[in-house]
């Protein structure tokens, strides 16, 4: 009788520690997936902070130039391939293209126009559109700022969506 009653406490035991267990990995795994998260959209944010030229972009991409450290400008883009947050850098040194973040099921962008409020596009350079020469050229309004919406895969196989906002510095022509 004392051995059966043992037996049961070391299968109660047991089951405890496998709980546990099991628990522990997907809490493991849960924060390693927020910690990729986080740093793509530092990532993103870091570029957007040092916006040197127009922003350009859709729902489904983004394009800005940014200066390097020596002053020699490069142009960044954000875009979606595949399940993936892809960032290409283009510049004098080539083209290069960096997958940030898997398991993204779709990439939202919007822009916050001038006097214009949000938008899913930025708005076309009008100069560029304009062939008559009397018509006033009134310079596209600027992106004050970027929203990201990301849906992503979760653990457990079910979309979620992220969102980030991040203002754009002010830029004079």
């Amino acid at each position: 009788m004392a051995l059966g009653l043992f037996a049961l406490i070391a299968l109660a035991g047991f089951s405890l520690l496998r709980t546990v267990l099991d628990t522990q990995a997907r809490t493991e795994e849960r924060l390693r997936r927020l910690s990729e998260i986080q740093r793509a959209l530092f990532v993103v944010a870091s570029d957007l902070d040092q916006v040197s030229g127009r922003i350009e972009g859709g729902a489904d991409a983004i394009v800005f130039q940014k200066t390097d450290a020596s002053g020699r400008p490069f142009v960044v883009r954000y875009g979606r391939t595949g399940d993936e947050l892809t960032r290409t850098v283009s510049g004098p040194m080539g083209e290069r293209a960096q997958p940030l973040l898997k398991g993204v099921k779709a990439a939202q962008w919007s822009f916050r126009l001038t006097g214009l409020g949000w938008a899913p596009a930025t708005v076309p350079d009008l100069p560029a559109m304009v062939a008559s020469p009397d018509v006033v050229r009134v310079p596209p309004p600027a992106v004050r700022a970027v929203a990201l919406d990301l849906t992503l895969i979760g653990p457990d196989g079910r979309p979620a969506t992220v969102r980030r906002l991040i203002a754009t510095p002010e830029i004079t022509p």
